[in-house]
């Protein structure tokens, strides 16, 4: 399992990137703001 912490949003909240690591099927949770930074976090796991 992938799982990734990302701070976001101007009140620094935690978010979370999952995901399956041989389907690469993923799934944002808590997204909150910063949506470039979370874009790039699923980018670099190479989830869809």
């Amino acid at each position: 399992m992938i799982v990734r912490q990302i701070v976001v949003g101007s009140m620094s909240v935690c978010c979370y990137v999952i995901g399956c690591p041989e389907t690469k099927i993923g799934a944002v949770i808590d997204p909150g703001g910063s949506i470039d930074k979370i874009k790039a976090a699923v980018a670099a796991e190479n989830l869809m």
